[in-house]
């Protein structure tokens, strides 16, 4: 098979599997929501995790790996890096894969798994959480990603040029037009005028990085409609995809895993991803900005580069 063939084959075949590991990672989600739950803490005091991040990891790491057992595993709570996979995960598992399991020598796919992105949320009942599954090939080309909220039963999938879904419907970014010709877009500061902004505050609490945060925030402030945070960077980068958000940024976020399927289902829905400075985007930077059009992309990038990022920030 040529190599556009098979990556197709295994876009397609990956995203039946993702979003059947999504959904059953999100009834352990919605089981365990209203029960206590048992924390600890990573970085800091607002960096948590639960008992049900590392069930729902390794669930998903061992239904995959079952199927694709020599690409790349990355994940937020590092089950995979410890070799820690729950074949338990695959009984009675109901999809008939037909990929091969090598293809072409052209790339590395990884998978990268957040299997609670939004914990603190998930922990004070915030119904904004999600699993987010994300598949890239050289940590480059952004092949499927899926992002399931279980609470709200909110599944947004995409797959390399074949376009975004929002539970199996097309999905675009905001100011698509599908009737008629699209009007002239707005540029510069201009193009922030009726922008609602998505951002996050992160866990971090040193003082040097809650000051760069806040001033980035009090920048952007003066030229946007509004500005949001919900603890999640999958599902903001969704809620862009969607058309909710007309963009959203965040610098030091925990890793690739909070961002690889967004990227993918951003990119689908017709918008763009770039670093927050306007430079390429790099999927292990720890920075993102994803918008609907470029317009907005360079405006928001062009204020965020005015505020020096902390030393302890990626930048």
């Amino acid at each position: 098979a040529t190599t556009a063939s098979y990556f197709d084959r295994l876009a397609s075949e990956a995203e039946c599997i993702a979003i059947d590991a999504a959904r059953d990672a999100g009834a352990l989600i919605r089981q365990a929501w209203d029960k206590s739950k048992v924390l600890s803490t990573k970085s800091g005091p607002a960096d948590l995790v639960t008992d049900t991040d590392k069930a729902a990891e390794r669930l998903i790491f061992g239904r995959i790996k079952r199927y694709f057992p020599t690409h790349r595993f990355v994940g937020e709570e590092g089950t995979s890096e410890a070799g820690d996979l729950d074949n338990s995960a695959l009984a009675g598992y109901r999809h008939p894969v037909v990929v091969p399991r090598t293809g072409p020598d052209t790339g590395t796919p990884t998978w990268y798994v957040d299997p609670v992105d939004g914990t603190t949320n998930f922990v004070h009942g915030y119904p904004m959480s999600c699993v987010s599954i994300g598949l890239v090939i050289d940590d480059s080309t952004p092949l499927m990603g899926v992002v399931y909220n279980p609470i709200t039963d909110e599944l947004f999938t995409a797959t390399r040029g074949k376009g975004a879904r929002l539970n199996g419907r097309p999905m675009y970014v905001a100011g698509t037009q599908v009737s008629h010709p699209d009007p002239p877009l707005p540029t510069g500061l201009e193009a922030l005028k009726s922008a609602l902004v998505g951002t996050e505050v992160g866990a971090s609490r040193v003082p040097e990085v809650v000051q760069a945060t806040n001033s980035r925030l009090a920048a952007i402030m003066p030229h946007v409609r509004g500005i949001r945070a919900v603890g999640s960077c999958a599902l903001q980068m969704c809620y862009v995809a969607a058309g909710r958000l007309d963009a959203f940024f965040e610098i030091g976020f925990g890793g690739p895993w909070d961002c690889a399927a967004g990227w993918c289902i951003v990119t689908e829905a017709g918008g763009v991803t770039v670093d927050p400075s306007g430079a390429a985007f790099s999927i292990g930077g720890r920075r993102v900005l994803c918008a609907a059009n470029t317009h907005i992309a360079e405006a928001l990038a062009g204020v965020l580069s005015a505020v020096p990022c902390a030393p302890s920030e990626p930048g």
